[in-house]
């Protein structure tokens, strides 16, 4: 029971962890995610592996809690706290952003143009408004909000682990 639940928080911390900037890429232009990504994500693994060139030749390393086991099966373990802490701020940091890139949104016209992808969004609204593609900019949807609700979890857990 304890392998599956650690299975369960491991596919929610993939979830928060590369699937919601990843969707988040759909709602604000990449290039404006990029500060982001780099403060929060290539940042805090670079002091984690004492060097900034092992997260931009392993991606991977600025996704994951690397020498930790919830099961107790690595030989030295490190605490994996502080990344968490950090993971927890990230998700709800995205979180924050998405009102903020909405048409109600009190933000100044100017910093959303630069911001938003609206490419993106103009093509599902073309895709709604035209009735062919409904079922795509549909599913999209209940998939976004079903990694946002995962990701959410994620967070709840993960703070009361802490």
């Amino acid at each position: 029971l304890r392998c599956v639940a650690v299975l369960g928080y491991r596919m929610l911390e993939l979830c928060a962890g590369a699937l919601l900037p990843a969707c988040m890429c759909w709602i604000m232009d990449p290039c404006a995610l990029l500060p982001l990504f780099v403060g929060l994500w290539l940042l805090p693994a670079a002091l984690r592996c004492r060097s900034l060139a092992k997260p931009v030749c392993y991606p991977i390393l600025c996704f994951v809690v690397d020498d930790v086991s919830l099961l107790g099966l690595h030989p030295t373990p490190r605490n994996g706290q502080l990344l968490y802490a950090v993971g927890v701020f990230r998700t709800i940091a995205l979180f924050a952003v998405i009102p903020l890139c909405s048409e109600w949104s009190p933000v100044p016209i100017e910093v959303k143009n630069a911001v938003v992808n609206w490419k993106a969004l103009d093509l599902f609204d073309r895709a709604i408004s035209s009735g062919g593609s409904v079922f795509m900019a549909t599913l999209w949807l209940i998939c976004s909000g079903v990694v946002l609700a995962l990701s959410l979890v994620w967070v709840i857990v993960t703070v009361m682990m802490l």
